[in-house]
């Protein structure tokens, strides 16, 4: 700050640092890219106005050689970096008074030199002229996200490649893996997800874009018409004389596609869902019954077998809101089958209280699919009453013969 700045510093008047703060916030909003963009299409400046807090008719009248101090450094303040606004404030005591009251930039492109963003200013243009050259849809994207396009500047070439190849071939049918684009693979449409949905949804037709699809990495193929990865099950057959498919199979732990899933023929009355993996291979023989591991609040890879509809089937997971929450979650999910839980009822949770741990994050909301004793221990688990407030029993906890005589009662 120059010694006639501090002069008046605390007077409430803007300083260069305060004017700086108001050019970068206008940088931050996305404003000056978007004036540059429109500067460039007709090829006109449009002057920016920054107003600046200069002193009162008070001020002057109380503080005169500071308000003339104010005046004074904006005249050399400005000087090949902007020109001034003044306004005229009356004074009774010195009569009127020719003030700042604003800066004025020649154009976008000067506010930015001013505030240090000259370089990036370049980068988005370049970038900008880049993609709506090709795709002239995208302009109006890049005015409502600029700085977030500009993050992904060093990509451009890549980003333009694959749009390109969406709009020769949209909804492909294939795997991302399998896009002949020079430079890109699955890794990089995986990790640009988010920026890649902003700029396809903006320039393919809506018919070619599906809109329930989620938006990023998790739902790109099912959005834009990739072959999704297959949903797998892994399942044990716990009595070694079921047969799959009419045969006896040498192995014990298979793991297959969903649609193979759904396709099986297995003669077995019981299907135990465990949610842990050390248990699911712990599990010990159980006439007539197979385990399947679960996969958190995922069941879409069960949904099409039909033929667990004729089994019952016995969830047990952790005993917490969450395990509670996938219980009523998989009901929902599969409304036609026979669904018991095991070891997840007030009963267990008092039992077993030495073995309880901390739920970081507890699951809110109603769960539609839980029995009266179910409901009882999730109310337990959420109420500042109860000793098992905010608690949880993991089921690995549990001591497996204990366990296991829980489900042999189910299965009787």
């Amino acid at each position: 700050m120059s010694g006639s700045e501090k002069s008046w510093e605390g007077q409430g008047w803007s300083s260069e640092g305060a004017l700086k703060q108001k050019v970068l916030k206008l940088w931050e909003s996305g404003a000056l890219a978007v004036q540059a963009a429109a500067e460039a299409a007709s090829g006109t400046a449009i002057p920016l106005r920054v107003a600046l807090r200069h002193p009162t008719s008070a001020d002057i009248r109380d503080r005169f050689t500071l308000s003339r101090d104010f005046a004074l450094f904006w005249s050399e303040a400005g000087r090949g970096r902007f020109e001034l606004s003044f306004t005229q404030v009356n004074s009774r005591r010195y009569g009127p008074q020719q003030v700042p009251d604003a800066a004025v930039f020649k154009d976008a492109a000067k506010a930015c030199e001013y505030a240090g963003k000259k370089t990036q200013l370049m980068r988005y243009l370049k970038m900008r002229a880049r993609f709506v050259s090709g795709f002239p849809q995208l302009a109006a994207l890049f005015d409502r996200k600029p700085l977030s396009l500009l993050e992904h500047a060093d990509d451009t070439e890549r980003l333009y490649a694959t749009l390109s190849f969406m709009r020769g071939r949209p909804r492909p049918g294939i795997y991302i893996r399998q896009a002949d684009i020079f430079g890109v693979d699955t890794k990089f449409i995986e990790n640009r997800a988010p920026i890649l949905c902003d700029l396809l949804d903006a320039m393919l037709p809506p018919e070619a874009v599906n809109a329930e699809a989620p938006r990023g990495k998790a739902g790109f193929a099912l959005r834009y018409g990739f072959k999704e990865k297959p949903l797998r099950v892994r399942f044990r057959l716990l009595d070694e004389r079921l047969q799959v498919n009419g045969a006896i199979l040498p192995f014990d732990d298979i793991q297959c596609d969903a649609r193979s899933f759904a396709a099986l023929s297995v003669p077995c009355r019981f299907v135990i869902v465990s949610e842990n993996e050390i248990t699911y291979l712990s599990l010990p023989r159980f006439e007539g019954a197979i385990a399947v591991l679960g996969e958190g609040y995922g069941f879409a890879a069960l949904q099409g077998a039909k033929w667990l509809e004729r089994t019952k089937i016995i969830y047990w997971g952790d005993l917490d809101t969450h395990g509670l929450a996938i219980l009523s979650q998989f009901r929902c999910e599969l409304p036609r089958a026979d669904v018991r839980s095991a070891l997840m009822d007030p009963q267990t949770l008092l039992r077993y209280r030495r073995l309880w741990v901390d739920e970081g994050s507890p699951k809110k909301g109603q769960l539609p699919k839980l029995t009266d004793l179910e409901q009882t221990a999730l109310e337990m688990l959420r109420s500042e009453d109860s000793e098992a407030y905010h608690k949880r029993l993991e089921q690995e906890r549990i001591p497996l013969k204990d366990a296991c005589a829980a489900l042999e009662s189910l299965m009787a």
